[in-house]
């Protein structure tokens, strides 16, 4: 089960991972793959389109309170905290921001027109952007 670490129609995460140990039964495990926004504050989008970047500050959270939430239902818990950094292109986000994720969704429209002349002047001092970003892989055992 993935978990999404963002608020969506004002549930956030807890509730969704309360979701996951009710239905796992005591001693069961999950096994999850998680990006991290607030681990990832070099992100292209956050320079692109600063008001993500405090959207995911008030709505996501970190891996410590990830983790802090995981010891409240588990006996054992195994992280793996992963950083990388890549190019991407600026095609590439573009075609990003105008699919609208998440993130972008949240923010308010009027704050687009000035990240799409943002991700212009990138293209003008470069063919493609640094960005970073961080995944959890990791494991839980809920408490028997």
């Amino acid at each position: 089960m993935i978990l999404r670490t963002c608020k969506v129609n004002n549930e956030c995460y807890v509730y969704s991972s309360a979701n996951i140990f009710s239905r796992l039964r005591p001693g069961g495990v999950w096994y999850f793959n998680e990006l991290l926004p607030l681990d990832s504050p070099a992100h292209w989008l956050y320079r692109v389109l600063p008001a993500t970047w405090v959207w995911a500050k008030n709505n996501s959270w970190s891996l410590y309170a990830f983790y802090n939430r995981l010891q409240e239902e588990c006996q054992e818990i195994k992280l793996k905290r992963h950083a990388f950094t890549q190019l991407i292109m600026h095609e590439v986000a573009e075609d990003a921001l105008n699919k609208k994720p998440l993130m972008v969704q949240a923010v308010t429209a009027d704050a687009l027109p000035p990240a799409f002349m943002r991700l212009k002047e990138l293209a003008n001092q470069s063919t493609s952007i640094t960005s970073e970003f961080t995944i959890i892989e990791g494991w839980a055992k809920k408490k028997e």
